[in-house]
């Protein structure tokens, strides 16, 4: 997130939808955990997040919280992130 690297944050992007353009990652499942990603530091004060990203944000904390040190929290996020499935994109509400 340093202000001059090629894959940053910016004030309508996130990180992760940087990296996503910048590679040209066209996956469903990636565009869904992009929107909600974008929701969560780009809509940050948006106060309608749809309940899929609600759900996102308290269910990767509790995987984080759950973790006996980092490794096993980074593994319990990269799971949860796979379980994904293109259905769940329809319930994510992406602001323009």
């Amino acid at each position: 997130d340093t202000p001059f690297s090629k894959l940053r944050r910016t004030h309508n992007a996130s990180t992760f939808e940087a990296i996503t353009k910048h590679y040209a990652l066209k996956d469903d499942r990636v565009a869904y955990l992009a929107a909600l990603i974008h929701e969560l530091e780009i809509n940050f004060w948006n106060k309608e997040m749809g309940t899929a990203v609600l759900i996102f944000q308290i269910e990767l904390d509790k995987q984080i919280r759950a973790a006996e040190d980092n490794h096993t929290a980074l593994q319990a996020c990269f799971d949860y992130l796979v379980s994904f499935s293109i259905e769940e994109s329809q319930n994510v509400r992406v602001s323009n």
